[in-house]
């Protein structure tokens, strides 16, 4: 439908309409702005609701938007005082996230490191309650990806690791060979020996010992690829929680060898 290329045909759209247009990838960009900019007008509680889900539907496809638009929604939540901005902001974060790790470019880690920087800057006492209502929500792929999207340095004060810790079975022990998986690639060794602890620390059974076939398999790979300090550091956690004793065969095959 055509609604013509002046800001008045747009404001004389309803709320629905307005957010129909910016939810869906296959409107123009010329349609998004001007769709965009009238949503701008509308009362500040409906507006801050809408760009919620429009930011959430731009983050989905961020391929098929303008890059500044998605900046300007994003920037419009991050500057926003009242709490339910924050809520707003953190309903996306797994998204943001699922970028940083899988398609980065999709958004410039400029944008990504100013939107997690923002984030962790709300921290009036109302914004500490959706603060502790939201938290224990986020799932171990999460908080996986909290510590391994190379813009989210600043996410480390919600103490990803604490939060892993508190999660139930199995998703706490599968985010704990995760966080050992993606910190071997990285080399941050205190961070693989600290997940290896607390895996130790409840031994839960056929997901624990899945966790370590999965970790002596990447090692496997990492030998054979010639990248030896990916291996190194995967013997560091695989020593710490894989206590099989070595057999004869792993011997004769050169496997397991941080067994002893």
């Amino acid at each position: 439908m055509d609604y013509g290329n002046t800001s008045q045909n747009y404001e004389k759209l309803d709320i629905q309409t307005l957010t129909n247009l910016l939810t869906n990838p296959d409107n123009l960009p010329e349609v998004h702005r001007g769709a965009f900019t009238a949503l701008l007008k509308i009362e500040p509680d409906e507006r801050r609701k809408r760009v919620a889900v429009v930011v959430k539907s731009m983050l989905q496809e961020p391929s098929r938007y303008d890059s500044s638009l998605i900046v300007e929604a994003i920037e419009i939540l991050a500057t926003d005082p009242y709490p339910d901005a924050t809520e707003a902001m953190l309903n996306f974060l797994p998204d943001m996230l699922a970028l940083g790790i899988k398609n980065r470019d999709a958004i410039s880690q400029d944008v990504r490191e100013y939107y997690y920087q923002a984030l962790v800057t709300r921290t009036r006492e109302d914004d500490l309650v959706v603060w502790s209502e939201m938290l224990p929500r986020l799932d171990g792929k999460t908080l996986v990806a909290s510590m391994l999207e190379p813009a989210a340095k600043a996410l480390e004060t919600i103490e990803p690791m604490t939060l892993i810790d508190r999660l139930s079975e199995p998703d706490r022990t599968r985010a704990l060979v995760s966080v050992m998986r993606g910190m071997a690639f990285r080399g941050k060794r205190d961070l693989i020996k600290q997940a290896a602890e607390m895996l130790v620390r409840t031994n839960h059974g056929a997901e624990f010992k899945r966790g370590i076939d999965l970790l002596a398999d990447q090692w496997g790979k990492a030998k054979k690829a010639g990248r030896d300090k990916v291996a190194q550091n995967l013997e560091l956690g695989l020593s710490i929680i894989d206590n099989e004793p070595r057999s004869a065969v792993d011997r004769l095959t050169g496997k397991r060898p941080w067994a002893g």
